[in-house]
């Protein structure tokens, strides 16, 4: 039998929504249905190595098999609602209101959801708050070892960094009123700047940090043209595709497990890429626009 996963912003909500999910869940008991209420400013979204996606609220799972989502009301967080809304649309869960999915848009939260339900290769990853993640440490830590890379609303890498403990990620963590993401950190000297155009691949790049980590070129990392293996083209490809970018700047690392996307990006700077390759990106692009208007 399906159950009902309620969702509210949080526990701090007017009386008449109290009376709400008081009588709801009273109701649906009576009907021998079980109802979870879900606080969503205590839940956090994980997505692990293996490409499985869990939702928690203070330390505990969430049963999303054979639910039902309802939502009353979802306040400041209907983005972080829309990102589990689209978790629920992936694996065909029972949605009220389909309007809170649309909110969706392809920012680096988005793209890691779809990304790992499309089962590519992501590094495990935390999606929270920092009010959820104070309520789910426990749960946290277990997925996540420092040092990891905290991400933020932002580009050109200024809105990345890398930790190195707890005392740095608390000091970071309380500066950002956004959603974050805590990502596993992967070992690298230097990632790929795959050019995808409509399922082409332009060229690729190897850009080398200046610092260690950064490896982006507006950053002061350089670049050297390079050739992709196979699997590396089909990855970047497959992310352009599941994003429904057109012209994306597909950021890859190699690791000994294989590659491992880090970002797409949906606005690439192809300057320093074309200074590197020698490809006219624009010729490319207005080519395969005209040529069949011909």
């Amino acid at each position: 039998m399906k159950h009902i996963i309620l969702f509210n912003p949080s526990k701090k909500v007017t009386r008449n929504v109290h009376n709400f999910i008081y009588r709801f869940c009273k109701e649906t008991n009576i009907k021998h249905i079980k109802t979870y209420p879900v606080y969503l400013e205590d839940t956090i979204i994980i997505l692990d190595k293996k490409n499985c996606i869990s939702l928690i609220q203070n330390n505990k799972n969430v049963p999303l098999t054979n639910s039902i989502f309802f939502t009353r009301i979802h306040g400041k967080y209907s983005y972080f609602l829309s990102l589990i809304y689209d978790i629920a649309h992936a694996r065909g869960i029972q949605t009220e209101d389909a309007i809170n999915r649309y909110h969706i848009k392809s920012d680096k939260p988005t793209q890691a959801i779809k990304l790992s339900q499309a089962g590519l290769p992501y590094p495990s990853s935390v999606i929270c708050t920092h009010v959820s993640f104070e309520k789910n440490k426990k749960t946290i830590y277990k997925h996540i070892a420092f040092p990891l890379v905290l991400k933020a609303k932002g580009g050109r890498g200024n809105a990345v960094w890398k930790i190195n403990n707890k005392k740095e990620l608390k000091n970071k963590l309380y500066s950002i009123k956004d959603i974050i993401i805590l990502q596993t950190y992967i070992p690298n000297k230097a990632d790929l700047r795959i050019l995808v155009y409509k399922n082409n691949i332009i060229g690729a790049i190897e850009r080398t940090s200046k610092d260690g980590f950064y490896n982006n070129l507006s950053k002061g990392g350089s670049a050297k043209q390079v050739t992709l293996t196979n699997e590396e083209k089909k990855t970047a490809k497959k992310a352009a595709k599941i994003l429904e970018i057109d012209l994306a700047g597909v950021d890859i690392i190699r690791s000994a497990k294989g590659p491992f996307i880090i970002e797409v990006n949906k606005s690439p700077m192809i300057k320093g890429f074309e200074a590197t390759t020698g490809i006219d990106v624009i010729k490319y692009i207005t080519n395969n626009i005209t040529k069949n208007q011909r």
